[in-house]
């Protein structure tokens, strides 16, 4: 459960995506990792988002709470991923994922890091370059400040 001060920082950090044109795309699967269940259905209405799960009672989730779940998913799958050096002139990294041996490229399109990865590719197709960062693109990140 969050505290007041917890809650007001969860909106105002969702204000904030929302004015600089942030979106998160919703769907039945971020849904099932967050809330743990199997998802029948959704709407998203304009600050909450209503779900029935395929056992149990529908209920309502707050956006904001969507949005800081989805931000600790990405933080976390992002902590198991090494960032090497880059192998050729054009790339800014490599990250590995230790697990499975996977590896993708951290490439700069217009000043702007851009993945090979799936993910990153959807993510750009329903919200541009600017604004897309998959787990590979977080360590990155997470990388520059150490």
């Amino acid at each position: 459960m969050m505290s007041q001060v917890e809650t007001l920082i969860a909106s105002k950090l969702v204000s904030d995506a929302e004015q600089q044109g942030i979106k998160l795309v919703i769907s039945r699967s971020l849904l099932s990792r967050l809330l743990g269940c199997r998802i029948k259905k959704i709407e998203v209405w304009a600050y909450v988002v209503w779900v029935l799960p395929e056992r149990g009672s529908p209920r309502f989730v707050s956006r904001n709470h969507i949005w800081n779940g989805f931000h600790e998913i990405r933080k976390k799958e992002a902590q198991v991923l090494s960032v090497h050096p880059p192998r050729h002139s054009s790339e800014l990294a490599l990250v590995v994922n230790a697990c499975n041996s996977f590896s993708f490229s951290i490439l700069s399109e217009n000043g702007h890091p851009v993945c090979e990865c799936i993910d990153f590719q959807r993510q750009r197709e329903v919200l541009g370059v600017e604004h897309s960062a998959c787990k590979h693109i977080l360590a990155y990140y997470s990388s520059l400040r150490t």
